[in-house]
């Protein structure tokens, strides 16, 4: 396995990566990765088969969801996809990006700063 890092900081353009109009565009700063090697150095990074995300068409959309055969097998922060709401209508959203829970009041998408509790005495 392979842990990597990306510091990556800026825009988020997944959604039109994928040619997703669902997906809007937010924003990225830094993530670390843990890679199968073996679909790694056998596939490559950008084969589809093994990529994180895939595509999957609902009533002649398609819907941005992770990819159950991705040789990524953990991600930090956490990603919440737009998906689908209660309807079954796709989602207008930016991807969220959380470490932690993505709803606690104590969640970040910045691994440089996390949130903490800075008391000073």
């Amino acid at each position: 396995r392979y842990l990597i890092t990306n510091g990556y900081s800026g825009l988020d353009t997944v959604g039109k990566l994928f040619n997703n109009q669902y997906v809007l565009p937010g924003e990225m700063t830094g993530e670390v990765v843990e890679v199968r090697s073996l679909d790694y150095f056998t596939t490559g990074y950008r084969n589809s088969a093994t990529a994180l995300y895939s595509t999957i068409n609902i009533a002649g959309n398609n819907i941005l969801i992770k990819n159950p055969a991705s040789a990524i097998t953990w991600l930090t922060p956490n990603e919440t996809l737009p998906g689908l709401d209660k309807f079954g209508n796709p989602k207008l959203k930016q991807i969220i990006r959380a470490i932690g829970s993505a709803t606690g009041g104590t969640s970040s998408y910045l691994l440089e700063e996390p949130t903490h509790s800075d008391r000073p005495f």
